[in-house]
Protein backbone atom coordinates (compact mmCIF):
# COMPACT_ATOMS: atom_id res chain seq x y z
CA UNK A 1 0.00 0.00 0.00
CA UNK A 2 2.77 2.44 1.27
CA UNK A 3 5.36 1.46 -1.00
CA UNK A 4 4.54 5.26 -2.70
CA UNK A 5 3.16 6.67 0.06
CA UNK A 6 5.38 6.42 3.00
CA UNK A 7 4.13 6.68 6.35
CA UNK A 8 5.85 9.28 8.33
CA UNK A 9 8.47 8.32 11.73
CA UNK A 10 6.81 9.95 14.61
CA UNK A 11 8.68 7.95 17.13
CA UNK A 12 10.57 4.66 17.58
CA UNK A 13 8.74 1.88 16.26
CA UNK A 14 5.23 4.65 15.74
CA UNK A 15 4.15 5.53 12.50
CA UNK A 16 1.56 7.67 10.54
CA UNK A 17 0.47 8.98 7.28
CA UNK A 18 -2.42 10.23 5.46
CA UNK A 19 -3.75 8.91 2.19
CA UNK A 20 -6.84 8.23 -0.02
CA UNK A 21 -8.38 4.47 -0.28
CA UNK A 22 -10.26 3.39 -2.62
CA UNK A 23 -12.32 -0.02 -2.57
CA UNK A 24 -9.79 -3.50 -2.49
CA UNK A 25 -7.93 -4.73 0.15
CA UNK A 26 -4.65 -3.03 1.43
CA UNK A 27 -1.61 -3.85 3.53
CA UNK A 28 1.36 -2.25 5.33
CA UNK A 29 5.24 -2.86 4.01
CA UNK A 30 8.35 -1.79 6.18
CA UNK A 31 10.21 -1.13 2.59
CA UNK A 32 9.33 0.21 -0.59
CA UNK A 33 9.24 -3.10 -2.74
CA UNK A 34 6.74 -6.26 -1.96
CA UNK A 35 8.44 -9.19 0.62
CA UNK A 36 6.96 -12.51 -1.90
CA UNK A 37 6.45 -14.57 1.69
CA UNK A 38 9.43 -13.61 3.35
CA UNK A 39 9.81 -14.20 6.93
CA UNK A 40 13.51 -12.78 7.31
CA UNK A 41 14.71 -9.70 9.25
CA UNK A 42 16.78 -8.16 7.04
CA UNK A 43 13.85 -8.28 4.21
CA UNK A 44 11.15 -6.45 3.63
CA UNK A 45 8.06 -7.52 5.46
CA UNK A 46 4.47 -7.20 5.07
CA UNK A 47 1.65 -6.38 7.99
CA UNK A 48 -2.30 -7.13 7.60
CA UNK A 49 -4.98 -8.58 9.57
CA UNK A 50 -8.73 -9.26 8.83
CA UNK A 51 -9.39 -8.15 12.32
CA UNK A 52 -10.90 -4.57 12.84
CA UNK A 53 -9.47 -1.41 13.79
CA UNK A 54 -6.78 -1.35 16.76
CA UNK A 55 -6.20 -5.38 16.21
CA UNK A 56 -2.88 -6.83 16.22
CA UNK A 57 -0.90 -7.25 12.98
CA UNK A 58 0.45 -10.71 11.41
CA UNK A 59 3.81 -11.02 9.38
CA UNK A 60 2.54 -11.57 5.55
CA UNK A 61 -1.33 -11.67 7.03
CA UNK A 62 -4.28 -11.15 5.33
CA UNK A 63 -4.97 -8.33 3.62
CA UNK A 64 -6.49 -5.14 6.03
CA UNK A 65 -10.70 -5.03 6.02
CA UNK A 66 -11.74 -2.80 2.71
CA UNK A 67 -12.99 0.37 3.38
CA UNK A 68 -16.96 1.00 3.71
CA UNK A 69 -16.37 4.69 2.16
CA UNK A 70 -13.52 5.87 -0.37
CA UNK A 71 -11.71 8.24 0.72
CA UNK A 72 -8.79 10.04 2.72
CA UNK A 73 -8.05 8.41 5.76
CA UNK A 74 -5.32 8.30 8.23
CA UNK A 75 -3.54 5.44 9.34
CA UNK A 76 -1.27 4.36 12.11
CA UNK A 77 1.51 1.48 12.71
CA UNK A 78 1.82 0.84 16.37
CA UNK A 79 5.44 -1.19 17.21
CA UNK A 80 6.18 -0.27 20.43
CA UNK A 81 5.16 -3.54 21.63
CA UNK A 82 6.98 -5.52 19.79
CA UNK A 83 4.85 -8.41 20.43
CA UNK A 84 1.89 -6.86 19.85
CA UNK A 85 2.27 -5.02 16.94
CA UNK A 86 -0.96 -2.47 16.01
CA UNK A 87 -2.98 0.00 14.29
CA UNK A 88 -5.93 2.21 14.16
CA UNK A 89 -7.51 4.22 11.77
CA UNK A 90 -9.37 7.22 11.81
CA UNK A 91 -10.97 9.65 8.95
CA UNK A 92 -8.32 12.14 7.12
CA UNK A 93 -11.21 14.41 5.81
CA UNK A 94 -10.75 17.28 8.02
CA UNK A 95 -8.88 19.06 10.66
CA UNK A 96 -9.75 22.24 12.27
CA UNK A 97 -8.31 24.80 15.03
CA UNK A 98 -10.03 24.46 18.32
CA UNK A 99 -9.37 26.50 21.84
CA UNK A 100 -10.15 29.83 23.72
CA UNK A 101 -7.02 31.64 21.65
CA UNK A 102 -8.74 32.33 18.26
CA UNK A 103 -9.72 35.86 17.15
CA UNK A 104 -12.52 35.47 14.84
CA UNK A 105 -16.06 36.43 14.29
CA UNK A 106 -18.42 33.32 15.06
CA UNK A 107 -15.56 31.26 16.67
CA UNK A 108 -16.52 30.28 20.33
CA UNK A 109 -13.74 28.91 22.57
CA UNK A 110 -13.14 24.91 22.36
CA UNK A 111 -16.39 25.04 20.01
CA UNK A 112 -15.61 22.15 17.73
CA UNK A 113 -18.73 22.94 15.09
CA UNK A 114 -17.82 26.69 14.97
CA UNK A 115 -13.89 26.04 14.74
CA UNK A 116 -11.96 26.83 11.80
CA UNK A 117 -11.15 24.03 9.31
CA UNK A 118 -7.77 24.14 7.62
CA UNK A 119 -6.62 23.19 4.07
CA UNK A 120 -5.38 19.62 3.34
CA UNK A 121 -2.70 20.27 0.52
CA UNK A 122 -1.55 16.83 0.49
CA UNK A 123 1.37 14.33 1.84
CA UNK A 124 0.02 14.82 5.03
CA UNK A 125 0.25 18.98 5.70
CA UNK A 126 -2.53 21.31 6.32
CA UNK A 127 -2.47 25.12 6.82
CA UNK A 128 -4.87 28.04 7.77
CA UNK A 129 -4.84 31.78 7.75
CA UNK A 130 -5.99 32.60 11.14
CA UNK A 131 -5.94 35.63 14.00
CA UNK A 132 -4.54 34.55 17.29
CA UNK A 133 -4.97 35.79 20.75
CA UNK A 134 -1.78 35.98 22.60
CA UNK A 135 -0.89 33.45 25.18
CA UNK A 136 -3.82 31.54 24.91
CA UNK A 137 -4.35 27.77 23.90
CA UNK A 138 -5.32 25.22 20.30
CA UNK A 139 -5.07 22.13 19.81
CA UNK A 140 -5.87 20.38 16.16
CA UNK A 141 -9.05 18.12 16.50
CA UNK A 142 -9.72 15.85 13.01
CA UNK A 143 -13.35 16.21 13.13
CA UNK A 144 -16.17 18.88 14.00
CA UNK A 145 -17.06 16.81 17.64
CA UNK A 146 -15.17 16.01 20.55
CA UNK A 147 -14.09 12.24 20.24
CA UNK A 148 -12.40 12.62 17.17
CA UNK A 149 -8.83 12.31 16.56
CA UNK A 150 -6.46 15.30 17.77
CA UNK A 151 -3.08 16.41 18.57
CA UNK A 152 -1.67 18.29 21.67
CA UNK A 153 1.85 19.53 22.45
CA UNK A 154 4.78 18.03 22.47
CA UNK A 155 7.56 20.55 22.60
CA UNK A 156 7.17 21.73 25.94
CA UNK A 157 4.23 24.34 24.75
CA UNK A 158 6.71 26.50 23.05
CA UNK A 159 5.98 30.02 21.71
CA UNK A 160 8.25 30.06 19.10
CA UNK A 161 7.09 30.93 15.65
CA UNK A 162 8.53 30.20 12.63
CA UNK A 163 10.28 26.85 13.94
CA UNK A 164 8.54 23.18 13.49
CA UNK A 165 7.68 21.91 17.34
CA UNK A 166 6.66 18.69 17.70
CA UNK A 167 2.89 17.36 18.08
CA UNK A 168 1.42 13.81 19.39
CA UNK A 169 -1.57 12.67 19.31
CA UNK A 170 -1.63 10.09 22.60
CA UNK A 171 -2.93 13.10 25.24
CA UNK A 172 -1.04 15.97 26.83
CA UNK A 173 -1.24 19.85 27.09
CA UNK A 174 -2.32 21.77 24.82
CA UNK A 175 -0.59 24.09 22.48
CA UNK A 176 0.41 27.96 23.41
CA UNK A 177 -0.47 30.71 20.93
CA UNK A 178 2.43 33.19 20.35
CA UNK A 179 3.21 35.71 22.93
CA UNK A 180 1.87 38.80 20.09
CA UNK A 181 -1.37 38.37 19.08
CA UNK A 182 -2.14 38.62 15.06
CA UNK A 183 -3.04 36.65 11.97
CA UNK A 184 -0.46 33.94 11.20
CA UNK A 185 -0.23 30.67 8.75
CA UNK A 186 -0.11 27.76 10.63
CA UNK A 187 1.47 24.66 9.06
CA UNK A 188 0.43 20.99 10.70
CA UNK A 189 2.38 18.41 8.91
CA UNK A 190 0.95 14.67 9.89
CA UNK A 191 3.90 12.88 8.15
CA UNK A 192 6.78 14.75 9.80
CA UNK A 193 4.39 15.05 13.36
CA UNK A 194 5.33 19.10 13.96
CA UNK A 195 3.40 22.28 13.67
CA UNK A 196 4.75 25.61 12.72
CA UNK A 197 2.86 29.00 13.21
CA UNK A 198 4.70 31.70 11.23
Amino acid sequence: MFAVFALGNSGTNLFVGLTNFTSGGWKLIDNNAWNSGSNTVDETRSYGTPSGDGGTLEVNGANFNDYATAGRYRVIWDGRDRNNIKYFTSSGTEMRVVGDGINQPGVNDWDPPTSPQMTYTGNGIWTISITLKANKDIKFLAGNAWGAFDYEDNSGQSQATGVAKPIKWEGGNNFKTPAAAGTYTITLNENLQTVTIN
